[in-house]
């Protein structure tokens, strides 16, 4: 339809936008679309915003995954004046999809964030479209420069500003202030919310072109029309307020009972109190856009087009603001709002893996509210769209492949009907794009939108019997909380208790079929469910849970087990995007997709582990999609997650080359018996963490100092009990399990489990034995104190901390006790000479790495660790990391990626690899193989590709291969450079298979 563009642009306009898409790079590249240029791999989302938003062109980049997704990034429009600018603004920021808008006007163009609303400020830029230059404000919008990871540095995404964040903070707002003019609505949140959910529902009806006033209108003959004019005006601030709650309720009731009963029920009860002002209120904030700060109001204009409001969205705002009902209850299942793109991920995934179709069946067993099975059945519709496109007509067929596709099971009610509701306006998408009337018609005899009470279930999944007909599919976010109560510190919020009857009843079976689980999660179980309950056999399960799930001193039995029980074929460690990926949660994501079928010695797994660094995320490092390249994703064996310590931290959190690091020196440590358990022995030392004033006696201390250890008197002191005694007393080394900085405390001191203390083991059985024995025991030698103090604080150790601390990566805040155990230490004893001699040493490191002796490549990795790598861990990322590397960075990088590749090849077919730079944002390494002459890419060749680190391409006729380089630090390292050999040799191996 492309109303604007068709009913404003003259040639003058549609001239500029032209040479616009041509300067930018655009014109011509496979991934940009315009109206007239809409392949079949433009998806619903690029469609609507060609054919209905008054867009003329979008910029997509696709991504290194496999197969590959595009993601709109750029959207081109043209507008001839300020009204017209405004409506674009508002569709765009309402579809909530595309991080930027540029608005050809007749003197500029405008530079707009797709995720702020039109009232937000664009800049302004001049542009001559007969200039060969670009201006500068508009450079980073070219396609080279836009695809680089590098560019996104510089520019501000403002997703704090996107509509499912005003809308959830305006629909929070509202809650709150319902319940304060309305004091009898204090404990009545569900009501509130299932009205607000009224409303919402028919603007999306009415905004969609579904609801007519006239139909409305003749639907309450007799009764008060004044709240049909309410509903349609355009102007919500200036219209009459005479319309009153029951006529709303009326209006909600003809609606459901031409549709197919209601989405959200209330009630007769509920209905009969229902003040007129409660209605008002919703009406002109949802409506109208009203801000709500505090006790006042203020007009705003975000004004949202629900015509345009992605499914996807109006499902993650209502899991959002359900959330608010239910409160502390869904926050103690660990229920968590998942962002629409991390579902269209895991969906994405689970395609790759088992492609959705019509005859799949499809199970979410936590739906929430939905969003994923939205998902899943929009690629039903998509997968299966009849000659002509879906119209009115294929009513009946677009019914029957949601009845027979999609199911689900949720334990709340009004979570439950938003998953129905979040369906129905998916097919109306599809199949809706007509009147009310038209479609009453176009159903017959039978109401056009189906009973889902069927396929989605209010219940607990734990309750239900093993499904008669399984499923082909299951996938879904599951609770991440405790059925136990201990609490998960790292995620404040996420690991609270929840069990019940059918929840016990369902691990005593497991622990019949011996089948384990972590720390009794809820994610771990309904892995299980999943898989024994739900799954056909072969079918493609797909999950979020939580990393400690699956990586950590205590994940060994679940992940081992369900690695031995199904075909693990995909894994997206999301460790470094924690706190970005979920609002409010500490805890790390991760996500699997499996077959429920045991593996084979042929079966290959997928390990995906993104760094901030490598994805398009803005100034601010905010996350709004994933996007890979092929060096981002390493391959190894399905049987290889069975076996290694802490469940899948070797696979999944390390790198290939960190792999191998680790690989080597857990050999040289546990042969040579260097291990730091073994110093400790050999020492006569013992080693034990803090603990709870139960157990040591000590009460907590309020003093402040650091990291809460604090000394203790002597009165306190002697109310130690005898365990920790020997560990309280004083002449102890305590090694935080951050890893910050070990301390030598001669007095005695109290300290929690954040701290491990080392002390002689004489003193323990002499303190565990008597108190009497303080002060009388044996005494640490200084200058053994000041070389333990200079090995655990080195850098090096923090090298080893990463490669063997379970969680040490994902938060630098608990390396457990056993895994600083199991860290290597070169030193024999306490006598060893070079360990006394470390206290006093300038650079304690190479002292380490010389008593190790370390050989070049090592101490190439521990460099690259030490200034730059290290500042990963964390969630974070080197300041450094998007500056463009220096000589020696490029220099190391490519002796390792040459070192790599010849490996694999004969000794007498040379590898040779040279750089190029054509002036744009990127750097091709060019390589040659055995006597062939390495070539430089075609022009367009790696266009719209989104380039994180790297792009690989191989040509096996020529024997030539090109890797794209990002011009950034990150991307010429070591580990990258192991990276893109591996990328490379699996190219060469496809190309010959």
């Amino acid at each position: 339809m492309g109303r604007r563009v068709v009913e404003t642009q003259d040639a003058s306009l549609q001239r500029r936008l032209g040479a616009l898409a041509a300067r930018l790079g655009y014109a011509g590249l496979p991934t940009f679309f315009t109206p007239d240029r809409v392949t079949g791999r433009a998806n619903h989302v690029i469609r609507q915003a060609l054919t209905s938003m008054g867009i003329s062109g979008i910029l997509s980049l696709e991504d290194g995954f496999r197969p590959s997704t595009l993601k709109p990034i750029i959207y081109l429009a043209a507008a001839g004046s300020g009204a017209e600018i405004e409506a674009i603004r508002r569709d765009v920021w309402s579809q909530g999809v595309a991080p930027f808008l540029l608005i050809v006007t007749p003197d500029t163009v405008e530079v707009c964030s797709g995720f702020e609303p039109p009232s937000a400020a664009a800049k302004q830029v001049a542009f001559d479209p007969d200039a060969e230059a670009l201006p500068r404000d508009l450079e980073d919008f070219s396609s080279r420069r836009i695809s680089s990871s590098v560019t996104w540095g510089n520019l501000d995404l403002h997703r704090e500003s996107s509509v499912d964040n005003a809308l959830v903070d305006a629909i929070e707002a509202l809650n709150d202030r319902a319940r304060a003019h309305f004091p009898e609505f204090e404990n009545d949140r569900d009501l509130i919310n299932a009205l607000i959910g009224k409303f919402i529902y028919i603007y999306v009806l009415i905004d969609r072109g579904i609801l007519t006033p006239s139909w409305l209108a003749e639907k309450l003959e007799g009764g008060d029309q004044s709240v049909v004019e309410a509903l349609f005006s355009s102007d919500v601030h200036r219209q009459s307020t005479s319309w009153t709650a029951a006529s709303a309720v009326a209006a909600f009731a003809a609606v459901d009972g031409a549709i197919n009963g209601s989405v959200f029920l209330l009630s007769e009860e509920q209905i009969a109190r229902i003040p007129d002002g409660l209605c008002h209120l919703i009406h002109r904030v949802i409506r109208g856009g009203e801000v709500l700060l505090g006790a006042e109001s203020q007009p705003s204009f975000f004004n949202v087009s629900f015509n345009v409001l992605r499914t996807e969205t109006v499902s993650a705002i209502y899991e959002r603001f359900v959330s608010i009902e239910d409160g502390e209850k869904r926050r103690d299942d660990g229920v968590f709002y998942t962002p629409p793109h991390l579902a269209d991920h895991v969906l994405d995934r689970l395609e790759a893996v088992s492609p959705i179709t019509a005859n799949s069946r499809i199970v979410d067993p936590a739906a929430g509210s939905g969003i994923f099975l939205v998902g899943a059945f929009r690629r039903v519709m998509e997968a299966n769209v009849p000659e002509g496109g879906w119209t009115p007509t294929h009513i009946d067929r677009a019914k029957k492949l949601l009845l027979s596709t999609i199911h689900g099971i949720e334990k709340h009610p009004q979570a439950a009907n938003v998953c129905r509701f979040s369906l129905y306006l998916t097919l109306l998408e599809y199949v809706g794009r007509a009147t009310i009337e038209e479609l009453i018609r176009a159903a017959g005899a039978e109401k056009f939108l189906p009973d889902l009470s069927k396929n989605i279930v209010c219940a607990d999944a734990f309750a239900l019997p093993e499904a008669e007909e399984r499923y082909s599919h299951v996938v879904g976010n599951p609770p991440w909380s405790m059925t136990g109560g201990q609490r998960d510190r790292s995620n404040r919020t996420g690991d609270r208790k929840e069990t019940g009857a059918d929840i016990e009843a369902f691990k005593a079976g497991l622990k019949t079929l011996r089948i384990s689980y972590a720390h009794d999660r809820l994610c771990d179980l309904f892995t299980w469910l999943a898989l024994l309950r739900l799954a056909d056999r072969g079918a493609a399960v797909a999950l979020v849970i939580n990393a400690k799930s699956v990586i950590g001193r205590h994940a060994n039995r679940f992940s081992h087990c369900l690695a031995s029980r199904a075909t693990i074929r995909w894994t997206g460690n999301l460790s470094h995007l924690r706190r970005k990926l979920f609002v409010g949660v500490e805890a790390s994501a991760f996500v699997f997709v499996a077959l429920n079928r045991p593996p084979t010695g042929t079966d290959r797994v997928e390990t995906y582990r993104p760094l901030l660094s490598s994805l398009p995320t803005g100034r601010r490092r905010e996350i709004w999609s994933l996007l890979a390249s092929q060096s981002d994703i390493q391959v190894q064996r399905s049987q290889d997650l069975q076996r290694g310590a802490n469940g899948w931290f070797t696979q999944t959190m390390l790198s290939e080359f960190d792999r191998r690091m680790r690989e080597a020196l857990e050999v040289w440590s546990v042969s040579e018996e260097r291990t730091f358990g073994d110093f400790v022995q050999r020492s006569n030392l013992v080693i034990s963490k803090g603990g709870s004033p139960k157990e040591t006696g000590v009460a907590r201390s309020d003093r402040t100092g650091t990291a809460q250890a604090h000394p203790l008197s002597r009165s306190e002191f002697a109310r130690v009990t005898a365990e920790y005694r020997g560990y309280y007393a004083g002449n102890v080394i305590l090694i935080p399990r951050s890893m910050k900085e070990a301390t030598f405390w001669p007095d005695p001191v109290a300290y929690p489990s954040t701290f491990n203390g080392l002390i002689p083991a004489s003193q323990y059985e002499d303190l565990k034995r008597s108190a009497r024995k303080l002060g009388h025991t044996e005494k640490f030698d200084p200058k053994l104190v000041a070389g333990l103090l200079a090995y655990l604080n080195s850098t090096v150790v923090k090298y080893f901390a990463s490669l063997f601390g379970a969680s040490f990566l994902m938060d630098q805040a608990r390396l457990e006790k056993n895994d600083l155990l199991s860290l290597p230490c070169p030193f024999e004893g306490p006598n060893d000479e070079s360990l006394l001699a470390l206290g006093k040493v300038e650079d304690v490191d190479s002292a380490i790495l010389d008593a190790m002796e370390a050989g070049s490549d090592f101490r190439k990795a521990f460099k690259e660790f030490a200034v730059f790598r290290r500042y990963f861990a964390n969630a974070q990322i080197p300041k450094d990391s998007l500056k463009r590397p220096s000589s020696e960075a490029v220099k190391t990088y490519m002796t390792r990626l040459v070192a790599e590749l010849q490996s694999s090849f004969d000794a007498k077919r040379k590898v040779r690899a040279t750089t190029s730079h054509d002036g744009s944002e990127r750097t091709y390494v060019i390589i040659a193989i055995g006597k062939r002459e390495g070539a430089a890419p075609a022009p367009g060749h790696f266009e719209g590709q989104f380039l994180g680190n790297s792009l690989v391409t191989y040509d096996a006729e020529l024997e030539t291969s090109v890797i794209a380089k990002a011009p950034s630090r990150s991307a010429w390292t070591i580990d990258q450079a192991v990276a893109d050999a591996a990328a490379l040799s699996r190219e060469i191996r496809g190309s010959h298979a």
